[in-house]
């Protein structure tokens, strides 16, 4: 299956300029909000419409590198669009939605590595989590439980970082993936890293599923 990893900070912290170092013949790129990237870029980008729209990216990008770039938007979006709807099964629609992206990539049969970068939102407790709509992603799901890597980004001394190593504090990875805590903000290094650390993905045949 692909390999998923999960970037989640506050806006600005150089999650979407992270990608610059990207090219068109490795990369695609899903804007759920809308807006272009920060940089100069020739990588192919689509815009979704809706939910269908991204899961139809998921199943068919052939690109090694698969960024969905603002996902939290794909919420936000539907929310404003049904705010005449009384009742709690809307937000059970939208959670299944939103769950539905992170369970599409996990079962794809690729070699790929698919990127989703979110807004962050710090709980009580003091870990930081994906920012969603309702409680039923945060509290029953958990969709940082579905991904081995989540990731932050961080402004330190002058220049922007990915938080890579596991604090306990939300950020996780494998034992061995990364050697430092922090490493610059280019999503080519966590890349190799990823990639590395994993080696080839073996696709899994008919004959061994059985």
């Amino acid at each position: 299956m692909a390999h998923l990893v999960l970037v989640i900070s506050p806006s600005g912290t150089g999650k979407s300029s992270s990608m610059r170092n990207l090219t068109k013949e490795e990369a695609a790129v899903v804007l759920c909000s809308g807006k272009d990237l920060p940089f100069r870029h020739d990588l192919p980008t689509m815009v979704p419409k809706t939910y269908i729209d991204v899961y139809h990216a998921i199943e068919t990008s052939k690109k090694p590198i698969v960024v969905i770039d603002d996902v939290n938007y794909m919420m936000s979006f539907e929310e404003m669009s049904r705010v005449g709807e009384t009742g709690y099964g809307k937000f059970t629609q939208m959670a299944h939605n939103m769950f539905q992206v992170f369970k599409k990539v996990v079962d794809k049969e690729s070699d790929q590595v698919f990127y989703i970068f979110a807004h962050a939102a710090e709980e009580e407790d003091g870990k930081l989590r994906m920012k969603t709509t309702g409680k039923m992603l945060s509290e029953k799901i958990v969709l940082e439980g579905l991904v081995n890597v989540v990731i932050t980004n961080e402004f330190k001394d002058g220049e922007f970082l990915f938080r890579v190593k596991t604090d306990g504090n939300g950020v996780k990875s494998p034992l061995g993936m990364f050697n430092e805590e922090t490493i610059p903000n280019d999503l080519k290094l966590v890349d190799t890293a990823v990639r590395e650390f994993y080696g080839p993905i073996k696709k899994t045949t008919k004959k061994e599923k059985k």
